[in-house]
């Protein structure tokens, strides 16, 4: 069960390295839609004095797609916490986080399926259960190792999310 419960954590901290830079993502595309919309950008005429011209449906995509973003981010941080308190509460941001980790072919694909594998089941249920917390409270001493599976599959989105971030600033920096 130890195993579990340290998969489980795992599962919760790649969820949040997920987040964060959602999380980041939302806020800087929310704050530039509202920039364009409200004409703080120079050479760029505000939405507000035609809001029916559609022109301006760049800036408003740009706030939904940031909104959307920033929703999706906190969601995930939430579910993440939970997890890492083996709170059942973090299961449904989970199973999101497995669904969409699919679509990443082909290490999200693993990522996506492993992660779903390991928040469905019974030892899952348990372990995210008030009578395991009391159980984790009661014997602060036993704590499990992360296998290297789990270490690997960290590293490997660390990576990840480093590369793309490197990549995004290298092209703004060629702009």
């Amino acid at each position: 069960m130890l195993g579990r419960e340290s998969n489980l954590r795992a599962v919760g901290l790649l969820m949040m390295l997920a987040a964060v830079p959602s999380i980041g993502i939302g806020i800087f595309a929310l704050a530039f839609g509202i920039a364009e919309a409200v004409g703080i950008l120079p050479d760029k005429p505000t939405i507000l004095a035609a809001p029916s011209n559609p022109a301006y449906a760049d800036e408003i995509l740009v706030g939904v797609v940031g909104t959307a973003f920033l929703a999706w981010g906190g969601w995930l941080w939430h579910g993440a916490r939970a997890l890492r308190r083996l709170e059942a509460g973090g299961k449904p941001a989970a199973y999101a986080y497995g669904v969409a980790s699919l679509l990443g072919f082909p290490l999200g694909t693993l990522i996506g399926v492993a992660v779903l594998a390991l928040v469905s089941g019974r030892r899952s249920t348990y372990a995210l259960s008030p009578e395991y917390r009391a159980i984790v409270a009661a014997t602060p001493e036993i704590r499990a190792k992360l296998s290297i599976v789990t270490k690997v599959a960290i590293c490997a989105l660390v990576l990840a999310v480093g590369l793309v971030l490197m990549a995004v600033a290298m092209s703004l920096l060629q702009d």
